[in-house]
C-alpha cells in the first residue's frame, strides 16, 4: 500500500515595511493576508519580577491592561486605539527589562492568529552539513539556543535579528537554500472544540447510533495498542482512567508528566476517558477501546490563554511517536490564516509516516466548531483524519466545520458521548453532544479497536477503513471525485465519507464481514470477505448460536437441522498470532 508522504511546503514572505502595513504569507499555492493587530502586543521581559506596576501604563505609555502569557517572562499589553500602540512600540523596545515586543497576527475576520517569540525553527535540508548551518547562522549574528530533541536537524535559534523582525531574517535563512523550512516560532492560540454544556445530562444517546456494542462483541481494545491524548492534561487519578494510564509527559515545562496542573483543566481529561476509560469497573462509563492504553501529553493549558508554540506543538507529536503511539487525538484547533504551519506540519508528517515502525499512526483531529467551511490546523493535513460532529438525526451538527474543497475536506463524521469526569466531590457524567471535541476521541478509539485487531495496519489503511464503512446518512448528496483522498468513494463537503459505523470498521478490519444468504432451507455457504487481508498466519473457525437449529463446517457450509424455524446468529472466530479476536 502506498503511504501518504506529506512533504514539508517551502515558506515564502513578501513582507511590507512598518507595523501599519498588511502582510501576505505565501505558502504552496495558498497566500494568507494577514495584519498586526491594533490593541494587542506580545511581550518578552528579562525579569519578569521587576513587572509590579501599580499602574500599566508605568511600562508605556498606553498600556491598558498585562496579561501574563504562557510563560512568566511573557505577558500581552492590551491598548485602546492602533495609533497609542504604534505610539508606546518603540518605548517597549527600548524599555530596560522588555526582550521583544511585536502586535499580535490577526487574520482577515480579526481573530488573533498568533504572536512572535523569540525564537526562529529551522530545518536542516539534506545534503548539507551542521558547519554549512553554523556558517549561515554566524553570518547572521545567530545563535543555537537548542537542538531539537527528536530530529537533530532541527536548531532553535536566537539573537537581536530574531528580536528585532523574524520573518525578516526567516526568509534569509530560507533563501540561502540550506534549510528545508525556516520560520517563527509562534505562539498559538488553542480552541478547543467543545466544552460540556449540561453536567446533568446521562443518556448516551451516541453509542448506539454508530454501532459500538456491537462492535465490543468483537473487540473492546488490546492493551498492546496505545492512544496519545494531547490536550491540557489527564486528571492522573481518575478512577476511571488510571488502569488504563500510561507515563506521560509535559511539554509546556509544568513537569505534570502529563497530568493537569489546576482544577479547570478538565477537557483532555473528558477526551480521554471518551476513547478509553476502563471498562467494566462499575464507574462512568466505557471509553470505545476500553482495553487499550492511554498515553497522557500535556501541550498546553487553558489557564494562560490557552496558548501553545509551535515548538511545543510539535514536541507533542514528536513525544506520541517516542512512546510508541498507535493513535493520536487532537480535540482541539489553532486559529486559521497563517501560513507559519512548517514545524508544525513537519511534525505531523513524521509521526504519520515514520511512527508506529514506519506504519505510521492514526491521528484523528476535530474540525473545529464554528460551523463554517474552513480549512482548520492542525487538520488540515492530508494523512490526518478530520472529524466532525453529527446530530442525533444523522445530519451536521450546525457547529461543525465542515470541507471546503476536495483536498481540504471532512474525513468523517460521528456524533459525541459521554465520559465519567472528576468534578467537586465525586465523579458525574458530563455531556458532549454535537461537539468535535468529543466526536474526534470515538473516531480515535475506532481505530486503535481495528489496530487491535490487525496492528500490522498502515495509517492510511485504518483511515480507508474507516472511511469506506462510514454510513451514507442525512439525505445528502456523496459523490466520487468529491475529495482527493480516496477519490474511489463517494464523499460530501458536510459529512465527509459519512457518518462513522464503528460496527462496520471492526468487522473490516477482522476480515468481515461475513457474505452469504439471509435464509436457508436446507444449507448454504459464508465466507469472510477480506480474510486475505489479515496477518499471514491468520486462521478462523465457524460455530453458530443454536447448534440444535443449524450447524456448520469448518469450509464454511451451514446445514439446517430439524426442520427448525427462526433465526440463528452465525459466527466467525479469527486467530490472529499473538492475539485472539
Amino acid at each position: 500500500m502506498k503511504k501518504a508522504l506529506l512533504a514539508a511546503l517551502a515558506l515564502f514572505f513578501f513582507i511590507s515595511s512598518g507595523y501599519t502595513q498588511d502582510l501576505i504569507i505565501h505558502r504552496d499555492k495558498d497566500q494568507f493576508p494577514l495584519w498586526y493587530s491594533s490593541t494587542k502586543v506580545l511581550v518578552k521581559f528579562k525579569d519578569a519580577t521587576k513587572n509590579n506596576f501599580s499602574q500599566p501604563s508605568e511600562l508605556a505609555h498606553g498600556v491598558k491592561e498585562i496579561i501574563e502569557g504562557y510563560q512568566k517572562d511573557y505577558a500581552f499589553l492590551t491598548f485602546a486605539s492602533k495609533d497609542e500602540l504604534m505610539s508606546a512600540l518603540p518605548s517597549l523596545r527600548s524599555h530596560e527589562n522588555v526582550v521583544l515586543a511585536h502586535p499580535l497576527l490577526v487574520n482577515e475576520s480579526g481573530e488573533e492568529a498568533a504572536g512572535f517569540t523569540d525564537l526562529l525553527i529551522v530545518k536542516l535540508k539534506k545534503g548539507f552539513t551542521e558547519q554549512n548551518a553554523l556558517d549561515v547562522f554566524k553570518k547572521n549574528g545567530l545563535e543555537i539556543k537548542e537542538v531539537d530533541a527528536y530530529q537533530k536537524d532541527i536548531y532553535y535559534l536566537s539573537g537581536q535579528s530574531v528580536m528585532d523582525d523574524p520573518n525578516e531574517v526567516a526568509t534569509k535563512l530560507y533563501e540561502t537554500g540550506v534549510f528545508d523550512f525556516s520560520q517563527p516560532n509562534c505562539l498559538r492560540f488553542v480552541k478547543p472544540a467543545g466544552v460540556p454544556n449540561d453536567p446533568l445530562y446521562s443518556a448516551n444517546w451516541g453509542l448506539p447510533i454508530v454501532k459500538a456494542a456491537a462492535a465490543w462483541d468483537v473487540t473492546s481494545g488490546c492493551f498492546a495498542i496505545k492512544i496519545a491524548v494531547i490536550d491540557d492534561g489527564v486528571l492522573l487519578t481518575h478512577a476511571d482512567l488510571s488502569g488504563n494510564l500510561l507515563p506521560g509527559a509535559d511539554v509546556t515545562g509544568g513537569g505534570t508528566n502529563g497530568g493537569v496542573s489546576a482544577a479547570g483543566e478538565t477537557h483532555g481529561t473528558i477526551v480521554a476517558g471518551i476513547a478509553a476509560a476502563t471498562g467494566n469497573n462499575g464507574i462512568g462509563v466505557a471509553g470505545i477501546a476500553s482495553n487499550s492504553k492511554i498515553i497522557p501529553i500535556r501541550g498546553f493549558t487553558y489557564n494562560s490563554n490557552g496558548t501553545i508554540t509551535d515548538k511545543d506543538m510539535a514536541a507533542s507529536f514528536f513525544e506520541a511517536v517516542a512512546r510508541n503511539a498507535d493513535v493520536i487525538v487532537m480535540s482541539w484547533t489553532i486559529a486559521n490564516g497563517t501560513a507559519y504551519y512548517t514545524a508544525i506540519n513537519n511534525a505531523l508528517n513524521n509521526a504519520t509516516t515514520a511512527g508506529r515502525g514506519g506504519k505510521g499512526c492514526f491521528i484523528a483531529a476535530a474540525s473545529g466548531n464554528a460551523g463554517s467551511a474552513l480549512h482548520v490546523q492542525p487538520a488540515d493535513i492530508q494523512a490526518v483524519t478530520m472529524v466532525g460532529s453529527s446530530t442525533a438525526s444523522d445530519t451536521r451538527n450546525p457547529d461543525s466545520n465542515y470541507g471546503t474543497n476536495s483536498t481540504r475536506s471532512l474525513d468523517i463524521v460521528s456524533p459525541g458521548a459521554q465520559v465519567s469526569t472528576a468534578v467537586t466531590g465525586g465523579y458525574t457524567n458530563l455531556p458532549s453532544i454535537n461537539t468535535t471535541s468529543y466526536a474526534a476521541p470515538i473516531v480515535a478509539g475506532t481505530a486503535a479497536l481495528i489496530l487491535s485487531i490487525n496492528s500490522n495496519l498502515t495509517n492510511l489503511q485504518v483511515k480507508r477503513i474507516i472511511a469506506e464503512t462510514a454510513d451514507k446518512v442525512g439525505g445528502y448528496t456523496y459523490s466520487l471525485g468529491n475529495s482527493t483522498k480516496f477519490t474511489d468513494l463517494t464523499h460530501n463537503n458536510e459529512m465527509g465519507f459519512g457518518r462513522l459505523n464503528i460496527q462496520k470498521a471492526v468487522e473490516r478490519a477482522a476480515g468481515g464481514p461475513i457474505t452469504g444468504a439471509d435464509f436457508i432451507c436446507t444449507s448454504a455457504s459464508y465466507s469472510l470477505s477480506a480474510f486475505s487481508s489479515l496477518p499471514s498466519g491468520s486462521t478462523f473457525s465457524w460455530s453458530t448460536s443454536n447448534s440444535s437449529a443449524l450447524s456448520i463446517n469448518s469450509s464454511g457450509t451451514a446445514t439446517r437441522l430439524a426442520s427448525y424455524v427462526g433465526s440463528v446468529e452465525i459466527r466467525a472466530t479469527i486467530t490472529i498470532p499473538g492475539g485472539f479476536v
